[in-house]
């Protein structure tokens, strides 16, 4: 199982209203999960991205902590 640690970040009023509209109509539960979301999904483009040229980035787990 893999261990979570707390990242703290800071974003602009614009980009936190624009999380929230989609919180509010419930395409995510809370803002924590659409950032988490959106990290794993760059961060599985980029690896699958640099995989092709290079063949040696592991792939991302998407196991809850």
């Amino acid at each position: 199982m893999s261990r979570s640690k707390t990242v703290r970040i800071k974003f602009s009023e614009r980009i936190i209203e624009a999380i929230d509209v989609l919180v509010a109509r419930g395409l995510y539960p809370s803002r924590s999960e659409f950032i988490r979301t959106a990290v794993r999904e760059l961060l599985e483009k980029e690896i699958e991205r640099r995989a092709i040229a290079s063949h040696t980035l592991p792939a991302v787990s998407d196991s809850p902590a």
